[in-house]
């Protein structure tokens, strides 16, 4: 029989079976299915849920011309469909989206059967083998670039410092994403700052004491997510990336985590990761206009 659903606003779902479908479903489940997480980083959320929260999920939306539509918000790649659904109940939930935010765009992972949009690449690394493993597996070029960066007397190190990652990361990169305002920023700052267990930040130090590379990296659901990475001009030619990776996957071998490299289309970044050998998942990212007017008419 064909599940039924009912679509609701982020302050009127039950947050503790939303969180309970999360844990039981933990091999799919992802920070960006968190309801808290998506209460910080988004403008406004809706859930669809069945009857019994067995099947949920997420998408952001905002409004404009008091139109409310789909985005995909900064610092969430994907949401996802939780639950044991066929096709037809993927196929449901997404009409009952469509129903209520009339245009935008959708990024769900799970659907790709669906044909509905854009497939895109996501890197993930099991960490549950030995380091020794895991290294063995990487490509001859990033073992080179390593055995490199080693020579150039990096080192290692963990911090809590939020602001040097964040602050490097908009130095370098906020002219490549201006869609990123300065607020959304603060937004991941404050969930960090208010869910101590959910981050850590690690970077890499040249041989006279400074910065040359960092990631901010969340954690739930046993996967490690690399949300922000930055390398200076000056790392980059140390390799100081290269050894700032590798030296993570070493941290964390041996463990019931997945590494999530937050997959690039980028094929500079791309080729980077692949080193790892990482594994391939897949997400969907849809655009949509149900509007009975062209859109060129909210701009």
């Amino acid at each position: 029989m064909p599940e039924h659903f009912t679509i609701l606003h982020s302050g009127e779902i039950d947050a503790i079976q939303w969180e309970q479908t999360l844990q039981k479903n933990s091999h799919s489940a992802s920070i960006y299915m968190h309801a808290p997480y998506l209460d910080m980083l988004t403008d406004n959320w809706l859930a669809v849920v069945n009857h019994d929260y067995s099947i949920i999920t997420a998408i952001p939306f905002k409004k404009k011309w008091n139109i409310p539509y789909a985005y995909t918000a900064p610092f969430v790649q994907a949401t996802s469909i939780i639950g044991n659904t066929s096709t037809d109940d993927q196929k449901t939930i997404i009409a009952i989206i469509q129903k209520k935010l009339l245009y935008g765009t959708i990024a769900l992972s799970n659907i790709s059967p669906l044909a509905m949009g854009a497939v895109k690449t996501n890197f993930v690394l099991p960490l549950n083998h030995s380091y020794e493993t895991l290294y063995a597996k990487y490509t001859s070029d990033l073992k080179h670039n390593i055995n490199k960066a080693i020579k150039n007397e990096l080192t290692y190190h963990n911090t809590n410092s939020i602001d040097d990652a964040m602050n490097l990361y908009i130095s370098l990169n906020s002219s490549k994403t201006p869609h990123v305002q300065k607020e959304i920023y603060g937004r991941l700052k404050r969930y960090c700052e208010q869910n101590q267990t959910d981050y850590c930040i690690r970077s890499v130090k040249d041989s006279k004491g400074n910065l040359v590379a960092i990631a901010l990296l969340l954690k739930k659901f046993n996967r490690i997510y690399n949300v922000l990475n930055s390398v200076t001009n000056e790392g980059r030619k140390l390799h100081a990336n290269h050894w700032l990776f590798h030296k993570i996957i070493e941290s964390f071998s041996n463990s019931n985590m997945t590494f999530d490299f937050e997959g690039s289309s980028i094929p500079g970044i791309r080729n980077f990761y692949k080193g790892f050998n990482p594994m391939e998942e897949q997400y969907t990212v849809s655009k949509f206009n149900l509007l009975p007017f062209p859109l060129s008419l909210l701009a």
